[in-house]
């Protein structure tokens, strides 16, 4: 006859080990290693688990080149700047015009005029970034004082202009004040920089033919700048003039807006 495995204990225990598994596992680890481990599930493995993007902060970019026109009853030039959400407002942005050389030695807010617009949310962003528009407007009676404002002709009928427009994010909660002074060297803006989070500068150079009512020729390179080290450039050319409102045909023939 063939023995079939007892249902309740032995009361003579044998010492050698049974071939056939039990059918009540024990609850008692183990002293010895098992021959087929299984791993552990991982806190971090769970497929069911959202991973979500960082939302961005204190962010500043330029996704489009400016637009310009000289038209008495609008701004010279038009700039948008995509800006995380948060900072994009009239309180948290600081604009400044400074020299196209250097970009901080030599003011030219005397010069220039900027009215910052309605901010506008960036769709497919999650409402993470906003378009801010940045009017830039020339002080017509007093330009023609500006540093760089130089004419290239005898009869001062044209005119060059270079300048740089700097944006910057302030933060009024957080104290910058360790910061050595010489880290900014002798930029004009030190009193504010110590408040800059992030910043982008804008470089224009501006060639101006004042027989047309400001009829103007724009080379533009435009420099964003992430901190002292990063930085990316892009260079493109603009043609403007002088045109009518309700058509946008230009006043000077054979030119184009």
């Amino acid at each position: 006859p063939v023995a079939s495995p007892s249902r309740s204990p032995s009361k003579s225990p044998v010492a050698s080990p049974s071939r056939t598994p039990s059918m009540t596992p024990s609850v008692t680890p183990s002293n010895s290693p098992s021959e087929s481990p299984v791993a552990p599930m991982s806190p971090f493995s769970n497929p069911t688990t959202n991973h979500t993007e960082p939302i961005p902060v204190w962010q500043i970019t330029k996704p489009d080149k400016s637009s310009v026109q000289f038209n008495d009853d609008e701004p010279e030039i038009r700039a948008i700047f995509r800006i995380s959400t948060p900072q994009a407002n009239e309180e948290t942005m600081r604009i400044n015009f400074l020299d196209f050389d250097t970009c901080e030695d030599v003011l030219y807010n005397p010069y220039l005029n900027e009215s910052i617009g309605v901010a506008e949310i960036v769709p497919g962003t999650n409402e993470a970034l906003s378009d801010v528009p940045v009017n830039i407007t020339f002080v017509r009676t007093i330009i023609e004082q500006a540093p760089s404002w130089k004419w290239t002709n005898s009869s001062e009928t044209h005119a060059n202009f270079q300048f740089c427009a700097r944006v910057d994010l302030l933060a009024d909660g957080f104290d910058f004040s360790a910061t050595p002074e010489e880290h900014f060297g002798n930029n004009v803006l030190k009193p504010i920089l110590f408040q800059s989070v992030s910043y982008i500068k804008v470089l224009y150079n501006l060639t101006v033919d004042m027989t047309q009512n400001f009829s103007v020729e724009i080379e533009t390179e435009e420099v964003l700048t992430a901190d002292d080290v990063q930085q990316a450039a892009v260079a493109y050319n603009i043609f403007a003039c002088h045109c009518e409102y309700s058509s946008q045909e230009c006043y000077a023939q054979g030119s184009s807006p």
